[in-house]
């Protein structure tokens, strides 16, 4: 019983550990799906709390999964666990049958699974949380008390960490199609030679004597049979595009996508969703930034979810020195997670992104120096870039029980000496 308990608290310390880690790189995303919940729910008054809401859930996780690693407070949080469980597998049934939000959100961006896979993984995880809340009772940690409070300080250290890095800057990992290396045109195009076809299975219902059969159409009975109907099933739903409503108009209303992904010169996108929440000094520096940039060669363009009086106004009040296109709100907030966040794009693709808080001098940018940014950056990929910071998180827990177990032996053996 002993390794059954042991194995049921690893598995689902892992379980919140990585929810916790995919959703603190991107709390901003977190928001976003909370807002999606508020809006099918009718509980739109939470949503100025839906940032707090996203950083509580996903620091809450990670600290539960890494007290569950570390066999500490074991009992305390598997009353959390067990909770967490149940109210979450009570809520993802409900989203299953009524599907007002086709992805929970459960695992952030990195692994998009419809409601009713959810409910599904949630009964398969309730088995060990049952198992661990059983078995609580029977968890000793390798620490005292004092031992335990510190093993989680370095818990809600990291996940505090890594949080406020990524709404400082931008997500430390990004799991989206518009992250750094992807080409936003052939991600957005729907048909690619060799891209998996939709399959479907077409099943004829005829009728003899008061009898009714079902044929296959390399299997169609005599005419002496009455068809009764066709019933089409998909096997397999194909390819679909990563990109699927990408697209930029400019403010007489033409589409102007494919010139700007195919524009000669890099283009510099600033993406701003909300305009009325840009101040006059943020204002100034995206003058600054659009002015330089085009004295070095480089296209600067606003794109914007704002109202046509909203922009006007922008432009009464701060004069752009740069061209103003519109686009779809969420589009925007799935390229950069950052009201007013720069983009630097050539022939479509994305070759790096900033926040504007953390962009470098205006007075500072070149062809080059935009460049050189992006080649430093490169295109990792977000799945092994999730595992090598687990495996770090991990290793820290394995030194902490070292830790624990070598202190505990020579404090023994002082004892008996």
């Amino acid at each position: 019983m002993k390794i059954i308990r042991n194995i049921s608290r690893l598995l689902v310390g892992l379980v919140f550990l990585f929810s916790g880690f995919v959703k603190a790189v991107d709390p901003m995303g977190s928001q976003f799906k909370f807002n999606d919940y508020f809006v099918a729910f009718g509980m739109e008054w939470l949503m100025p709390l839906a940032l707090v809401f996203a950083i509580m859930l996903a620091a809450t996780e990670f600290i539960v999964g890494f007290a569950l690693l570390n066999n500490s407070f074991t009992r305390f949080f598997a009353w959390i666990a067990l909770i967490f469980m149940l109210f979450f597998t009570v809520l993802t049934f409900i989203l299953a049958i009524k599907n007002p939000v086709t992805d929970c959100g459960c695992f952030g961006d990195a692994i998009i699974l419809t409601n009713w896979q959810t409910f599904y993984k949630n009964l398969v995880i309730l088995i060990p949380t049952f198992i661990l809340f059983w078995q609580r009772k029977y968890f000793k940690s390798s620490f005292e008390k004092l031992g335990m409070f510190f093993q989680s300080a370095v818990g809600v250290t990291i996940v505090a960490v890594v949080i406020g890095v990524s709404l400082k800057y931008l997500p430390l990992i990004d799991f989206r199609p518009y992250r750094v290396g992807q080409n936003i045109a052939l991600a957005s195009k729907e048909h690619l030679v060799g891209a998996p076809k939709p399959l479907f299975e077409t099943t004829l219902i005829y009728e003899k004597n008061g009898v009714k059969q079902s044929f296959s159409l390399n299997n169609l009975p005599d005419s002496t049979w009455n068809w009764v109907e066709t019933i089409n099933r998909t096997i397999s739903e194909g390819y679909s595009p990563k990109i699927k409503n990408f697209h930029l108009m400019s403010l007489s209303g033409n589409d102007i996508t494919d010139r700007i992904l195919n524009h000669e010169q890099p283009v510099l996108m600033i993406c701003i969703w909300d305009l009325s929440k840009i101040s006059e000094q943020e204002a100034t520096y995206f003058n600054q930034i659009a002015y330089r940039a085009q004295e070095s060669n480089i296209y600067t363009i606003m794109v914007t979810s704002a109202t046509p009086s909203e922009i006007e106004q922008y432009e009464r009040n701060y004069l752009p020195t740069f061209s103003i296109s519109t686009a779809d709100p969420i589009t925007l907030k799935t390229i950069v997670r950052d009201n007013g966040g720069i983009v630097f794009l050539y022939k479509g693709t994305v070759l790096q992104k900033w926040n504007h808080r953390a962009f470098f001098d205006p007075l500072e940018i070149t062809e080059y120096r935009l460049l050189n940014e992006a080649m430093k950056k490169g295109s990792p990929n977000p799945m092994m870039q999730t595992i090598f910071y687990l495996l770090i998180i991990v290793l820290i827990s394995l030194i902490l029980e070292w830790i624990g177990l070598y202190t505990k032996k020579h404090i023994n053996r002082r004892f008996y000496l």
